[in-house]
């Protein structure tokens, strides 16, 4: 509980970085990307339907990065209804790539949201948002 509240507290806190003029991110979040249970890539999903969701962490940085990366997913009310949550570090120019499974409990067009924070003690954002969409039918 006590994750999901700190990690709710960097969601509000991610505009006013933009707004302060946050230019440069140590790490890289890529789109988050859904494939069902076999591997296959998935644009549109039936309620109900398993999938996976991936995310892609890139280290700009000359030494290895510590961090959460955080997957989101938000109904079309713009409500979270999933928050997913792993930790890693991430060596000079590497990547990671995290996962979780997630179902849509409903039919609706949900955004999936990506991004980094330093840790869940004293989180610093990392990462921009990286954003896609998807429809459940």
């Amino acid at each position: 509980m006590r994750s999901a509240i700190l990690a709710c507290l960097v969601l509000l806190a991610l505009p006013l970085a933009a707004a302060y003029g946050l230019s440069y991110s140590p790490l890289i979040a890529r789109t988050p990307a859904i494939t069902d249970v076999h591997g296959n890539k998935v644009s549109d999903m039936e309620a109900g339907q398993q999938v996976m969701l991936t995310v892609t962490f890139s280290n700009q940085l000359d030494n290895e990065q510590s961090y959460v990366g955080i997957i989101e997913v938000r109904d079309s009310q713009d409500v979270t209804v999933y928050l997913a949550l792993q930790s890693g570090v991430i060596g000079p120019g590497a990547s990671s790539t995290i996962g979780s499974s997630w179902t849509a409990e409903e039919p609706s067009t949900y955004q999936l949201r990506s991004f980094a924070i330093t840790d869940l003690q004293e989180p610093k954002i990392l990462s921009a948002i990286a954003s896609s969409e998807v429809t459940a039918r």
